[in-house]
């Protein structure tokens, strides 16, 4: 297999985190401005054209109530279940540009409240985002760019499906790559920050921070990779007020694989929260699993 599609095939790996980044706690977990992996970017740089399309189905499992870095005894939900699918679909321009949209729909959402049991599908949103690289130096096989994004949502917010970030937002996101040719490895690290315009049911959402960490191997054909992804979502407003049972920070590992096979990237990924701080009583992911396909034309 030609070295430039292995390449490619890493840098569509890479990044696939950012769908994580705007998606702190419920329905919306997964959605993210990249089904497509957002690196798929970078091979743009080195060819010079890119046209890629690609889906992500994400199942998350929430169980445990936290108050601060505590488990407590559980509360009305007994257990609740979310998977969100993302279509997506991205282009190069000139070389150093890259444009993708994302469509997202929740296919399936479950919550136990011990009574009633709330079994809904709803649509989620889209989302634009196009970026800039600004920094291509391939004698040292670095890589960095910016980009900006904005998010609309499809539907009215829900009382059965809560979803704390349905709301138009914008985003901010800068990524750098260092890739080491000797020992087949690629290093990552990204940063987002996602914030929130309007008001749902007089409720102004909190902004989102996220940073990750990422290493990833090349064997052949695939990829290995593990990540640190830590994310801050500030407190909610409720009419003027802020909603105490809101904003948490979650440090994560995520280990996932990837498998090329001609233009097709297969994925999977899991996420595994090793620290949680919730302000006030909320209920919290227990993990999560994600399938990733792609194709590059």
């Amino acid at each position: 297999m030609m070295r430039g599609s292995i390449i490619a095939f890493v840098y569509a790996t890479i990044f696939v985190v950012l769908s994580n980044a705007s998606h702190a706690q419920c329905c919306s977990v997964g959605a993210g401005f990249s089904s497509l992996p957002a690196s798929l970017q970078n091979s743009a740089l080195e060819s010079g054209n890119l046209l890629a399309v690609g889906s992500n189905n994400k199942y998350t499992y929430f169980k445990e109530y936290y108050i601060e870095d505590r488990a407590v005894e559980n509360g009305l939900t007994q257990e609740q279940k979310t998977i969100t699918s993302t279509l997506s679909i991205m282009k190069s321009l000139f070389t150093d540009f890259l444009i993708q949209a994302d469509i997202s729909y929740i296919p399936y959402f479950y919550q136990d409240n011990g009574l009633i049991n709330i079994d809904k599908s709803a649509l989620s949103d889209i989302k634009f985002n196009i970026g800039y690289s600004f920094l291509r130096n391939y004698d040292d096989a670095f890589f960095s760019q910016v980009s900006a994004g904005f998010k609309i949502p499809l539907e009215e917010e829900s009382d059965d499906i809560i979803s704390y970030e349905r709301g138009y937002s914008i985003s901010l996101m800068s990524s750098s790559m260092k890739r080491f040719d000797d020992i087949e490895s690629i290093l990552a690290l990204v940063f987002r920050y996602e914030h929130f315009l309007s008001e749902t049911n007089d409720k102004q959402t909190g902004d989102n921070y996220f940073t990750s960490v990422m290493y990833t191997k090349i064997l052949n054909d695939w990829t290995l990779s593990a990540e640190l992804n830590f994310l801050t979502k500030g407190r909610d407003d409720l009419e003027g007020v802020a909603y105490n049972d809101s904003g948490h920070s979650v440090l994560q590992f995520s280990p996932q694989f990837g498998y090329l096979i001609g233009n097709f990237i297969v994925g999977m990924r899991y996420d595994l929260p090793i620290y949680k701080y919730y302000k006030k009583y909320q209920i919290t992911p227990s993990y999560s699993i994600s399938l990733n396909l792609n194709y590059i034309f």
